[in-house]
């Protein structure tokens, strides 16, 4: 087993690495070409006016596009729960897919647009985090074998302090704290999105998808039990 799951990790990795690599490639061709209209005065309309109204704050490190990316992805997590309530589960799972998508994006966008900020490492999980706590909160207590939901929520619960209360009190006591997110925490944000894609998949269609949607769960617990450990791991006493 243990075999098993260091295979199937090292696969995942390899895949999240294509993943942003092909991203950037594709992002790095639009910026090139967006820069060559610009220069010809052949920008889309749509580009001339987000560019005015864009430009004098994406200089700034707070508010930049990937920043902007987060925060929105952030905000669906509500339509996300009312919808899910108000059982209309195509709709929940379209705006889902949506935000994974803009998940997909928002990494190798900040990388394209030199953008990687100390705030966008917050930021970033934070809206995931928050759009994995819409789901599981307004359709896993009700969906999830009581033990899975019960240490889903509380690794994730863990997971999410690491970043709210460590980092100051790291900070405070003179300890650095990687923030970034490791490859077990990319892996386990990865098997958690299957999981609830298959959750509200199953509200739609005849065929049970229960059991797929446990065995993510399951899955992504070891990894998400890995991330904390490692930004554990990762304090270290800041040099003088």
């Amino acid at each position: 087993m243990k075999e098993f799951l260091n295979n199937f990790s090292n696969y995942l990795g390899k895949l999240n690495d294509w993943r942003d690599r092909w991203f950037q490639s594709k992002l790095r061709t639009y910026v090139r070409e967006f820069k060559e209209r610009s220069i010809a005065h052949q920008e889309f309309w749509i580009e001339k006016y987000a560019r005015k109204i864009f430009e004098p704050l994406i200089d700034k490190e707070i508010i930049t596009i990937p920043n902007i990316i987060s925060v929105f992805r952030g905000i669906l997590a509500l339509p996300i729960v009312v919808f899910i309530l108000d059982k209309h589960y195509l709709i929940a799972l379209l705006l889902f897919v949506f935000a994974a998508i803009l998940d997909a994006i928002d990494g190798p966008l900040a990388k394209v647009l030199d953008q990687q900020s100390s705030l966008g490492e917050v930021l970033d999980p934070a809206g995931d985090k928050l759009i994995f706590a819409a789901v599981l909160f307004s359709l896993g207590l009700k969906y999830l074998h009581p033990v899975v939901f019960i240490f889903s929520l509380t690794l994730e619960s863990l997971s999410a302090l690491m970043g709210l209360v460590l980092r100051p009190i790291a900070k405070k006591f003179g300890f650095v704290f990687q923030q970034r997110a490791f490859v077990s925490g990319k892996i386990k944000m990865l098997c958690q999105s299957v999981a609830c894609g298959f959750m509200l998949l199953d509200m739609l269609v005849v065929t049970n998808l229960s059991l797929t949607t446990h065995i993510f769960f399951i899955l992504s617990l070891p990894f998400v039990t890995s991330s904390i450990i490692s930004h554990l791991l990762s304090l270290k006493k800041r040099p003088r």
